[in-house]
């Protein structure tokens, strides 16, 4: 059609319903039972007439329905977790976690929140820095009072280092072997046990137990309803008596067992046991009830942390076997700093290490290994007391060395402040470190154990956004 054509028929169109209008009475025009009605030209022009507006239809709803908003509550969930999962990583006091996965660590939050009906048990090796309970008194009062449980967990047989957290004495000095001791204190068969020391007990002795209110002791050690006899190497019936309160037990052991346990009151603060028999007796357990955490110490002076196979594994199996331990803390690191100077040094050191780690995870592999790596240390450079200069380049390969074999690494020398900052820590009021600049005080090892516990605590967080 021609245009002319066209506009010709739109005019006569629009003529045609012009005088509709005007012929249309305004009130319609009768046709049987309907009443038709027509809009006048000057109602269409004046823009009178009325049109109803009705809500627009959400088409996603129609089409999606419940599943879009559920596919938009999963991706907010999402971004809160991914934007709190990288706070946990950025923080200050965070361990650095094998392929930066946070959720490396969620294991052991299940296994803690689990301790409410079942007893777990995390255990802390480590040099002269946590002796004394150091260190671990303020992470153990930390995860009791989160999770649960009481008690000052496993001590050796004989306590040569006092501690604040928890009195015990022998009756008579029993020979003693040590896996880090000398070479006189080692033993033919290894068989140290989880402490790596055990002691010899050939005839009768009486090991008493007692609660201290030391201004630095925490409520959760002086009180304790089980305790359990670690044995091995059983040469004939040993006996073991406790006496509480006026009231005695007595259990045996026979060839080839590894244990006696106590069940003891509810809030027991002194006991003594009197053993006769010959066997090695590798620590005891002293705990809370049958749930909760126990955080057991195992501090070994002068050791690098190189010596774990040089333990039986047996003497380690029974320990590992018998408990939930789903945390193993390895602090060591100290004790090489002033002789591993070169590279092949450190990287022989880290080598040790990684053997030292393969044999505990095949011991227990269900454990998770957090690696504690040395403090900042000074050394008198030039007349002033400033930080080993490799020590920067060995705390860097220690943490290559645990992430490639799946291990956790709490950097303790920047948790501190890097470099020359354990002279800080040594001239502040009141001091954080000791003369020898090298040893936290108390006060110095709670706040380390502190910075530490403030970035487990933080992937805790995360822990409980994936599992809301």
């Amino acid at each position: 059609m021609k245009p002319y054509k066209t506009i010709l028929f739109i005019t006569a169109i629009f003529t045609m319903m012009g005088l509709l209008g005007y012929a249309i009475p305004s009130d319609g025009v009768a046709v049987g039972s309907m009443n038709l009605t027509f809009p006048s030209p000057q109602e269409v022009m004046e823009g009178s007439v009325e049109y109803t507006q009705k809500p627009l239809i959400d088409m996603d709803q129609v089409f999606f329905g419940m599943e879009s908003i559920q596919r938009q509550i999963e991706e907010e969930k999402a971004s809160e977790y991914i934007k709190a999962r990288r706070k946990v990583l950025a923080h200050k006091y965070s361990p650095s976690y094998p392929n930066d996965s946070v959720e490396w660590i969620f294991p052991l939050f299940e296994a803690l929140e689990n301790a409410k009906n079942k007893k777990v048990r995390i255990i802390h090796y480590g040099d002269s820095q946590i002796e004394e309970d150091r260190m671990s008194n303020y992470l153990r009062a930390a995860v009791q009072d989160t999770f649960g449980g009481y008690g000052v967990g496993l001590v050796p047989a004989i306590q040569t280092i006092p501690t604040s957290s928890f009195g015990q004495k022998c009756s008579t000095s029993l020979p003693r072997y040590l896996v880090y001791g000398t070479q006189d204190m080692r033993m033919e068969e290894r068989n140290y046990g989880p402490l790596g020391q055990t002691a010899l007990l050939s005839d009768t002795a009486t090991f008493s137990f007692y609660r201290l209110n030391y201004n630095k002791t925490h409520d959760n050690t002086k009180y304790f309803s089980k305790i359990t006899i670690l044995l091995d190497n059983i040469k004939r019936t040993t006996t073991a008596t406790i006496s509480i309160r006026g009231s005695q037990q007595t259990k045996t052991a026979n060839i080839g067992d590894h244990s006696i346990t106590f069940d003891l009151p509810d809030s027991t603060t002194r006991a003594s046991i009197f053993m006769n028999g010959n066997a090695l007796i590798h620590g005891f357990m002293v705990d809370g009830d049958n749930v909760g955490v126990q955080f057991d110490n195992a501090a070994m002076r002068g050791c690098s942390g190189t010596i774990f196979t040089s333990i039986n594994s047996e003497s380690l199996r029974n320990y590992y076997t018998q408990n939930s331990i789903p945390l193993i803390i390895m602090q060591f690191g100290g004790n090489r700093v002033p002789y591993t100077k070169t590279d092949k040094a450190i990287i022989s050191y880290c080598e040790q290490l990684t053997r030292q780690i393969n044999y505990l995870r095949n011991i227990s592999p269900q454990s998770k290994i957090l690696f504690i790596g040395p403090s900042d240390m000074s050394t008198n450079i030039n007349g002033s007391m400033q930080t080993y200069p490799h020590l920067p380049k060995l705390i860097d390969s220690l943490r290559e060395m645990c992430l490639r074999n799946d291990v956790a690494y709490w950097d303790l020398y920047a948790a501190m402040g890097g470099e020359n900052s354990m002279t800080t820590w040594v001239n502040s009021n009141p001091p954080l470190a000791g003369s020898d600049h090298i040893h936290f005080t108390y006060t110095g090892s709670n706040r380390a154990s502190e910075m530490l516990w403030q970035g487990l605590m933080k992937a805790y967080e995360l822990y409980k956004i994936q599992n809301k």
